[in-house]
């Protein structure tokens, strides 16, 4: 029999894998499960259950819910059934009854998540996996301080509008990344991706002229008006609007 003793919680412990299925398969199952007691717990009342696994030297947490007590020639029994709780599920124990039934005891290794995998790789081999890089994969290459990366991350055919725009506005961009997205005439059909550029730091002059003359007149407001954005373009957004007829307050011209 398994050493069970019984408090504000209870401690499960098993001499072997088959005394542990023997003692949990039914309950795994829905069905209902005895512990001794001295006590007569109410009914519905819920307490954490220990199970120390044989063999593997770790332990499950699950939670058992009072459904009755039975007197039995052993003594008085309190009848409970194995729910999930805060720190286990009822589906993790009938795993490892599985694996002792069938013999396979050794735990799989973690599967390498994908950003451990793109942080052990080399700067070439982070390039050369940009140019094919999947979603997933593109989210964490775009936060790379390589530049080559970052270069090559622009020539994956699959890069999304969503992730052009999301690059333009990143710190670890170029002046060479900019004007790659800024040659593109697919992505500066986006209006979103011409206003990011427009408001970064590090817009090439050669470039700047063209771009903001692309903005309508709200977002070149916008740009005229922001302190954050630097003064050369500030001072471009105020020409082309004034061009436009457009005038705006010298207090516009703020910072810088």
């Amino acid at each position: 029999m398994p050493r069970i003793r019984t408090g504000e919680t209870i401690d499960i412990s098993y001499a072997s894998p088959d005394e542990m299925v023997d003692h949990l398969s039914e309950a795994v199952e829905g069905k209902e499960i005895l512990f001794p007691t001295d006590d007569a717990p109410p009914t519905g009342l819920e307490l954490q259950i220990t199970l120390n696994v044989p063999g593997l030297g770790r332990q499950v947490h699950v939670m058992g819910r009072v459904t009755g007590i039975s007197s039995t020639p052993q003594g008085q029994r309190v009848r409970m059934q194995l729910i999930d709780g805060p720190l286990g599920r009822v589906e993790e124990v009938a795993e490892l009854l599985y694996r002792f039934r069938t013999g396979n005891l050794v735990d799989e290794a973690p599967e390498e998540t994908v950003a451990g995998r793109i942080q052990s790789m080399s700067p070439s081999e982070r390039s050369t996996l940009a140019l094919k890089a999947t979603p997933e994969e593109r989210k964490i290459l775009m936060a790379d301080a390589d530049p080559t990366v970052i270069d090559h991350l622009l020539k994956n055919p699959d890069l999304s509008i969503a992730e052009v725009r999301i690059l333009a506005g990143r710190r670890n961009v170029k002046k060479r990344h900019l004007e790659c997205i800024a040659r593109n005439s697919t992505w500066m059909a986006d209006a979103k991706v011409r206003l990011v550029l427009a408001k970064s730091p590090k817009i090439p002059d050669t470039h700047a002229p063209i771009i903001l003359r692309l903005l309508a007149i709200t977002p070149l407001r916008e740009i005229a008006l922001d302190p954050n954005t630097i003064i050369f373009t500030r001072r471009l957004a105020i020409a082309i609007l004034k061009e436009r007829g457009v005038e705006v307050a010298q207090k516009a011209w703020g910072h810088g």
